[in-house]
């Protein structure tokens, strides 16, 4: 009988493209080639997927894909994407160089450079995308050692800044070159402008940029290594406006200042009154000189919907210009009648940076009377109420920008003084950005010296740079507690307070708090306070007896004070202070049911003396505490069992002080059953009993396992006759 031999793939490819619905193209995949992404459970109807790629190539190695799972029709074509692995986006165009790429065949030569790709198919109707592959990993492994790079900054970024990086690692081999590459999400290419010379690179950015720079090793043109990726990344300047109107009158003067950051020499400043409905730009060159940065003009009624841009221009490469940074602001100008009185804010810049000045401007016309008022306003973010915002009076003010300011909303009301109806802004609002930067801020406490109690002790903050936030909210630690408690009512910069022996070791801090309670600045190095006994105070000795306790059960601890006298004992127990009166040097400390493990513990006890008689004193004493006990009660439903049949048996344990939770075994006529207690400590177990049990009575053993908390407990006491 001839032996039946296993159809060969592409005999198989032929039958099933006889059996399946005309269009649909089954690829076959070569197990040994294939990678994890090109297996044929993965091929959809409609749906391309990406086959051939093989789990890892080496340098010079050839990638040759394919596609499968659909077929080309009329106007369609592939597109191959490659993109960096991990990344979110579509990836970049490729083509390979085979020439085939969109009839659905990818050849290259691969380096090192691909390794860390991964690779999908686009299915495209004209330019349209129908379908796309799943993504499918590069491999690409080198025995050459790589070089390494690191950016040397500055840090942050912008463009016109001279970047640098070097270059380290060993030295070339005959025949190797260096070559430096970037990417954003596409594949990798040499830095633009960018200059190595002894291992240096220099480059001049003209655009914002935010990827990865990278060194290659290149060897008789093929990349042969690659320095792990650097994130670099570098933006165009700020430029703040400030001090245009809301609306213009016509015939008014518009005044606007501008602000770059960071300023760098050599930069042109240019500004541009664009037009509108076709008119012409107009084009007014500011020169080099940051101080001049400020735009006037007269506007008509022509200039109401113009857009006034300024740009800052860096000069690159011997005389190309690149646009270091731009702002805009749209001019608007009212016919309204003259006797209408107009009264809001100049704006804004957009943000301050902390040091800055924010120019707070009012706009009023007609101008208001000299009997005239304004009145000023500002709450910050999550206030409700609108505060008085002293200072000058006026249509003009200045801040000084800080942290503390940022989302402050400011407005103005203007109150005719011949009884008009008042006129009120709508609010500004003061942003302060400076990219992560610390705040200058800085809360300081001078340190208060040796104090007695029984006498004022007091402790001064100080805030530098000076701040307009008016509130200082100071915190106090006592040695038992666990974390610094805001004192009630103590919010200036200076804190008086009588001094006690239970202030002693206390650490104190400060912080600049908003009007909402939030922490602005702080808070402060804390300061440690010396507070020596009352003249004539008498030392005091304070012993307690070691005590056992039960888990789950409270604890009393009495405590003895040498001489006897009033105050207060306390102990930390787990990071909760319990606390006892003393009368005549007698006090008992009430140790909680559950605040500590069974073992042997030591516990710290503090008296707290009495003010210019008796001085506070402290002692150990230890706690021995023993595994909660468990009872075990036992219930049958019926107290005779039938040989073959099954004993009902009702467990309740019960815990003082603990939840009687876990599990039990119950064993009956040579079987175990376990089971799980409910949240009441209840459970019914069912315990079958073999057909072939010898008639007569039987314990039931109950055994509740001991724990880290729970002592092991046992209960007998339930007796079952086995009957035939």
């Amino acid at each position: 009988m001839p032996l039946l031999r296993r159809p060969r793939p592409r005999v198989l490819v032929l039958l099933l493209s006889l059996l399946l619905p005309p269009g649909l193209v089954v690829g076959v995949v070569d197990p040994v080639r294939a990678g994890p992404a090109s297996t044929a459970s993965e091929v959809m109807a409609g749906e391309p997927v990406v086959t051939g790629v093989l789990d890892s190539y080496a340098v010079g190695d050839t990638l040759q894909a394919s596609v499968s799972g659909v077929a080309l029709g009329e106007g369609q074509s592939f597109q191959w994407r490659l993109r960096p692995a991990g990344s979110t986006g579509g990836g970049a165009s490729f083509s390979g160089s085979g020439g085939q790429a969109a009839q659905g065949t990818l050849t290259q030569q691969v380096d090192a450079s691909y390794d860390g790709y991964e690779l999908a198919v686009r299915l495209r109707t004209g330019s349209s995308v129908v379908a796309e592959s799943p993504w499918v990993p590069l491999e690409v492994h080198t025995t050459v050692e790589p070089l390494s790079i690191a950016w040397t900054g500055p840090v942050p970024a912008y463009v016109g800044d001279d970047l640098t990086a070097a270059v380290t690692g060993r030295a070339l081999a005959a025949g190797e070159t260096i070559q430096a590459v970037q990417r954003t999400t596409g594949r990798w290419s040499p830095v633009f402008l960018g200059t190595l010379v002894d291992r240096t690179l220099r480059v001049e950015p003209y655009t914002a940029f935010d990827g990865h720079w990278a060194v290659q090793v290149v060897r008789d043109g093929l990349v042969v290594a690659q320095s792990a990726p650097v994130a670099v990344s570098w933006q165009r300047r700020e430029v703040l406006l400030s001090g245009a109107r809301g609306v213009y009158r016509v015939g008014q003067s518009m005044d606007v200042r501008a602000e770059v950051h960071p300023v760098r020499p050599g930069l042109r400043y240019e500004w541009i009154l664009r037009g509108v409905g076709g008119g012409a730009d107009e084009t007014f060159d500011a020169g080099t000189d940051p101080t001049a940065l400020r735009f006037t003009r007269d506007l008509t009624l022509a200039d109401h919907g113009r857009t006034l841009t300024l740009v800052a221009w860096h000069t690159y490469a011997a005389g190309h210009t690149a646009n270091a940074a731009q702002a805009n602001l749209v001019v608007n100008v009212s016919a309204a009648d003259p006797t209408e009185q107009l009264f809001f804010f100049n704006s804004l810049g957009d943000h301050y940076h902390q040091g800055g000045q924010v120019h707070l401007q009012l706009a009023a016309d007609p101008e208001p009377a000299a009997t005239d008022t304004i009145e000023w306003e500002w709450r910050w973010p999550g206030q409700a109420a609108w505060s008085p915002y002293d200072g000058a009076a006026g249509l003009e003010r200045t801040l000084i920008a800080e942290q503390g300011l940022h989302g402050v909303e400011i407005r103005a009301t203007l109150r005719p003084a011949s009884g008009a109806t008042p006129l009120t802004t709508d609010p500004v609002t003061v942003l302060v950005d400076d990219h992560g930067a610390p705040a200058d801020q800085k809360v300081t406490i001078a340190p208060p010296g040796a104090g007695r109690e029984g006498e004022p002790l007091t402790l001064r903050a100080t805030v530098s740079p000076a701040t307009v936030l008016p509130g200082i909210q100071w915190y106090r630690k006592g040695p038992d507690d666990a974390a610094p408690v805001a004192v009630t009512g103590a919010t200036g910069a200076e804190h008086t307070f009588t001094a006690t022996a239970a202030d002693d070791r206390t650490q104190w801090t400060a912080a600049v708090v908003t009007p909402t309670g939030e922490v602005a600045y702080g808070p402060s190095a804390p300061v440690v306070l010396d507070v020596g006994p009352a003249a004539g105070a008498v030392a005091s000795r304070l012993s307690a007896p070691g005590v056992r306790q039960v888990y789950g059960r409270g604890a009393d601890l009495p405590v003895t004070v040498t001489p006897g006298a009033g105050g207060t004992v306390s102990a930390v127990v787990a990071g909760r202070t319990v606390r006892a009166r003393a009368v005549l040097g007698r006090a008992v400390v009430r140790l909680p049911a559950r605040a500590l493990r069974p073992g042997t513990r030591s516990l710290t006890l503090r008296y707290s003396g009495v003010a210019g008689a008796v001085l506070p004193s402290t002692t150990r004493t230890p706690v021995v505490v023993t595994r909660a006990v468990a009872h075990v009660t036992t219930t049958a439903r019926a107290r005779v069992v039938r040989a073959g049949g099954t004993a009902v048996v009702k467990v309740r344990v019960r815990v003082p002080g603990v939840p009687a939770r876990g599990r039990i075994r119950v064993t009956f006529a040579g079987r175990t059953v376990t089971a799980r207690l409910d949240t009441r400590g209840r459970a019914t177990v069912r315990v079958p009993v073999a057909g072939e049990a010898r008639p007569g009575r039987r314990v039931v053993r109950v055994v509740r396992p001991g724990d880290h908390l729970v002592a092991r407990a046992v209960d007998r006491s339930l007796l079952l006759r086995i009957a035939r």
